[in-house]
């Protein structure tokens, strides 16, 4: 529902899956090297949001794994490396532009 009118309507990991977008992964490494972790993750397009490298990809899975090998083979130790699915308040935000907690 957004404004009283139905945004979308269907089974909630259908709307996350088709409108939520791509899941993504989400890196943290120690804030002094995340400038050369980005650099060593260029492919990847990653952008650094709230203190994590975000890379947005299809194949989470075999990415991230590549995605840890390179940083340690660069000497670069993960503090955290997680994979984060699309959620309904991306589904939300997607479709009003807004977030939940946000007056209209």
């Amino acid at each position: 529902m957004e404004k009283g009118k139905i945004a979308a309507l269907d089974q909630p990991h259908i709307l996350k899956k088709t409108i939520g977008g791509e899941p993504s992964i989400h890196v943290r490494v120690k804030q002094q090297q995340a400038k050369k972790a980005l650099t060593i993750l260029k492919e990847y397009q990653g952008r650094l949001v709230d203190g994590e490298i975000k890379i947005i990809v299809s194949n989470p899975l075999q990415v991230m794994s590549d995605v840890s090998n390179k940083l340690v083979s660069n000497g670069i130790l993960t503090d955290k490396i997680e994979i984060v699915e699309p959620t309904l308040e991306d589904v939300f935000i997607k479709l009003s532009g807004r977030r939940l907690t946000e007056d209209s």
